[in-house]
């Protein structure tokens, strides 16, 4: 489970780094809105499965 969920945040964070070095670069509509979609979805998934075991772990 863990694996899984290492990977999914390295997937998310190169993902989120790609976007923003062609938003630099080209400056279009389209790396705007996948820039919008993976920042989104990088949140996401801090929320629901980073956040709720360091709250659990704090308790």
């Amino acid at each position: 489970m863990w694996y899984l969920l290492s990977f999914m945040a390295l997937v998310f964070s190169f993902m989120l780094i790609i976007c923003i070095v062609n938003y630099r670069r080209q400056r279009t509509g389209f790396w705007r809105l996948l820039l919008i979609i993976s920042a989104v979805a990088f949140a996401l998934f801090l929320l629901l499965f980073v956040l709720p075991p360091i709250i659990l772990l704090f308790q």
